[in-house]
């Protein structure tokens, strides 16, 4: 946009070039839905209850009735209550369900695809302000074929987490300030980490008043908090505590932070033991690739929000007390898919993405049959 005040002109928003992102995550979406069916047909039940397997059963729990006044009642630690999910998915599926009229269940899987497929323009809109069209094509491409980008076709809060913080980084980017903060706020209420989207605007803010005396800039990170703050405060008042959530997390689902402690003892025993564990296997393969990609993203030298961004994601998931999500962070992590595709081309590119496509494929397919992956 521009203004008085020294914003630049930003390309348009919309554009033929984005249907190129929209056709690779929709044809991605394909295959994880021929994957759904040959999941149906081994282990027999309807195709919408495989979508809604594993955390997508909480999100409708909470979609349909809300949020328990309380953890479970009891002597012991508290269950694995919904508390520990963040509402921003859950109301928009509600939205969408009764604006529609659909079912909730395929509210979810039709807002979990959706705003995947904005996630998927608009990264490939900011890896092409950043890196030119070809760079922005084959990131969208490694991004829809990710091997943890199934969960998009679940009912998961992934989907609209990335459309929110692409769109954050993107009106960074582009100096659009007040977007970028209204984005960053929706992904602080749909993920506990959207909040490093906070830091993200703090840091471009700083740099906007530092260079260019461009004041403005701070309705970024004064907006950016917002969605996580509201969500703190609602859920303290509606249930009596200001730990619900750090209770239900840490004693009800055994995730906290451990700073690397487990991370370091998976990578050691799949070391002694590479085969014995699927879920084990998976998570440090995954930190494999995370690490050539941080390595490639340090050496694009990319915008710094990118990189904080990356950081952000990554630190939580590596120093987690629970490591079975590690392809999911990996996968929220999209400055990894660009910097990726800036340094895959040709033959290397058309062998990463097969690999890619054919692990996608694979782990679905395991997740929704068995109980060997966690996803």
């Amino acid at each position: 946009m521009a203004s008085g005040d020294g914003d630049v002109a930003a390309p348009p928003l919309l554009t033929r070039g984005l249907a190129v992102p929209v056709a690779v995550f929709l044809s991605s979406r394909l295959v994880t839905m021929a994957v759904a069916h040959v999941a149906r047909l081994l282990k027999p039940q309807e195709i919408i209850a495989v979508l809604w397997r594993w955390d997508g059963q909480h999100y409708l729990e909470i979609a349909r009735d809300g949020y328990p006044p309380s953890l479970a009642a009891g002597p012991g630690p508290p269950s694995q209550t919904v508390h520990a999910f963040f509402p921003g998915f859950p109301l928009i599926v509600r939205a969408v369900a009764r604006v529609t009229g659909l079912a909730v269940e395929t509210s979810g899987i039709v807002t979990t695809v959706a705003l995947a497929t904005v996630a998927s323009a608009l990264i490939w809109l900011l890896a092409r302000d950043v890196a030119g069209e070809a760079v922005a094509t084959r990131a969208v491409l490694l991004f829809s074929f990710f091997p943890g980008s199934f969960v998009l076709t679940l009912i998961y809060s992934e989907g609209p987490f990335l459309a929110f913080a692409a769109a954050c980084l993107l009106s960074l980017h582009r100096r659009q300030w007040i977007a970028a903060g209204v984005a960053a706020a929706a992904a602080g209420a749909t993920r506990p980490t959207g909040l490093v989207l906070a830091l993200c605007c703090a840091w471009a803010a700083a740099g906007a008043v530092r260079t260019r005396g461009q004041w403005s800039a701070v309705l970024a990170p004064a907006l950016a908090p917002l969605g996580f703050v509201a969500w703190s405060v609602f859920l303290a008042a509606h249930t009596g505590s200001a730990t619900t959530w750090l209770r239900s997390q840490e004693d009800g689902w055994g995730q906290g932070f451990d700073f690397g402690a487990h991370t370091v003892r998976s990578i050691g025993d799949f070391v002694a033991h590479p085969i014995v564990d699927f879920n084990r296997t998976v998570c440090v393969m995954t930190i494999v690739l995370v690490a050539i990609g941080v390595v490639l993203l340090w050496r694009m030298r990319a915008p710094a929000v990118l990189s904080i961004y990356t950081v952000g994601i990554l630190v939580p998931a590596l120093f987690s007390a629970v490591l079975t999500s590690t392809p999911r962070f990996a996968l929220t992590a999209f400055p990894l898919h660009i910097a990726a595709a800036r340094s895959l081309t040709g033959t290397t590119f058309a062998i990463t993405l097969a690999l890619s496509a054919a692990a996608m494929a694979m782990l679905m397919l395991v997740a929704e049959t068995s109980l060997l992956f966690t996803p």
